[in-house]
Parts: C-alpha cells; sequence; structure tokens
C-alpha cells in the first residue's frame, strides 16, 4: 500500500504514473478480504486521479473550502459492485467502463494501492476501456452524472456528480440495443483563483452488455 498525503481539499501522490500497469485487456481479477462482521462495501472505494505535470503527481480534489469556513466534497468513486465469492471474500466488479488512465483503491485509511490502466489491444474487442457490467434499468440523470466521472470531454475533466451547475437532458431514444442522450451542461472546474466553467453540450450512450444490462459507452461533444 503507498501512503496519500493530504491538503486542505487535495490529496495527491507523487509520481505522475504508477509503477503497477495493466492493459485494458489484460486486467485481473480483484479481491477483497474483510473482517468478520464488516460491510465490505465500506472497505474500498476505487478513484480516478488527474495528472499534475507541474508537481509531478497524481492528484485527487477531495472538497472546497468556502470564506466562510465551510466545505463540500468533490470528489466521487467509481461505481462498483461486490460479488461473495467466499467466506468474508469478495471480488470486485465494475458496474461502467474504466478507460485508460492512472487510479488507486482507497481503504477507509486512505491508504491507496495505485495502478496504471493502459489502453488493449482494439483487436481484442477492449481498445480503451474495460466493459463494465451495467445496470438493468435504465439510467437516470443522476446516474449518468456519476456514470461521467473521469471523463475529459473538450479539455473539461468530469470530477464528481458536484461537477455542474446545469445538467439538463435534452432528449434521448433508444435504438436496439443502444440509449443515446443528448445534454446541456454547465462544467464547473475549481482552481486557486475563482472557479472556470463552460457550457457545453454532450451525446452520452450507454449499450446493453452481455449481461442484457446498461453500461456506460461514449461520452463527447453533441
Amino acid at each position: 500500500m503507498t501512503g496519500i498525503y493530504s491538503a486542505e481539499t487535495l490529496s495527491y501522490i507523487t509520481g505522475i504514473t504508477s509503477t503497477v500497469r495493466f492493459t485494458t485487456d489484460n486486467f485481473p481479477r480483484i479481491f477483497v478480504k474483510v473482517n468478520p462482521g464488516v460491510d465490505p462495501s465500506n472497505t474500498v472505494e476505487l478513484y480516478k486521479f488527474q495528472l499534475n505535470r507541474n508537481t509531478s503527481s497524481r492528484e485527487l480534489i477531495r472538497g472546497k473550502a468556502n470564506a466562510f469556513g465551510g466545505a463540500s466534497s468533490t470528489a466521487s468513486a467509481s461505481r462498483l459492485d461486490l460479488k461473495k465469492v467466499g467466506k468474508e471474500l469478495y471480488e470486485v466488479l465494475f458496474i461502467n467502463s474504466m478507460l485508460a488512465g492512472e487510479y488507486a483503491f482507497l481503504n477507509l485509511n486512505w491508504d491507496a494501492f495505485c495502478f496504471t490502466l493502459e489502453p488493449g489491444n482494439i483487436a481484442n474487442g477492449n481498445g480503451n476501456t474495460i466493459p463494465g457490467i451495467g445496470s438493468s434499468i435504465p439510467p437516470s440523470t443522476e446516474q449518468i452524472k456519476l456514470d461521467l466521472i473521469g471523463y475529459n470531454i473538450d479539455g473539461w475533466m468530469f470530477q464528481s456528480s458536484n461537477t455542474y451547475s446545469q445538467f439538463l437532458q435534452n432528449s434521448m431514444k433508444e435504438e436496439g440495443g443502444s440509449l443515446e442522450y443528448n445534454i446541456s451542461v454547465v462544467v464547473i472546474q475549481p482552481s486557486s483563483g475563482k472557479d472556470r466553467s463552460k457550457k457545453m453540450t454532450i451525446r452520452v450512450v450507454y449499450h446493453k452488455n452481455k449481461l442484457g444490462n446498461w453500461a456506460l459507452y461514449l461520452a463527447e461533444l453533441g
């Protein structure tokens, strides 16, 4: 496990990449062992980091303080499912596709197991992502916000469900095994000075996977 250093609103790990590396077409199965009586859903979370090449670090914005001493959380974990496979032993399953990038599994003490996820061989059917197991019901607006975490669209990072000051679903159409959403958003990015914001229209596509579930497939400018 790697220690993670924290500031008031920022957590970071030194170095812009991990020495542990996987590819999307050769990703290992992940298991979690918990103590008797412990809720496994509270034991581990997965976060995708941003790279800061100026400080040679991987960063996670955990919260934002304001002038009145209050704070709000801006970091959200990736959606995980834990499947019991033995006594106090669970396999970690990813609800949605995982994009290539820098990640860390974090426990309650904020100890981190870091890894780099690199693009695999497109011929093997994965390319830049690991397919998720998805959900049996079409995603709600709030679920789409969570699913977009970690996406970079037009140079803007979608960091958490609090990334937006506006999130409006303009339309949704279903064709065969696809759901396509047209969404107007105002994206907010915290900065050391005044927060920046940008209005954009995005296209979000879900496909039905082999399990018959809806999983996020694509998010881009609309």
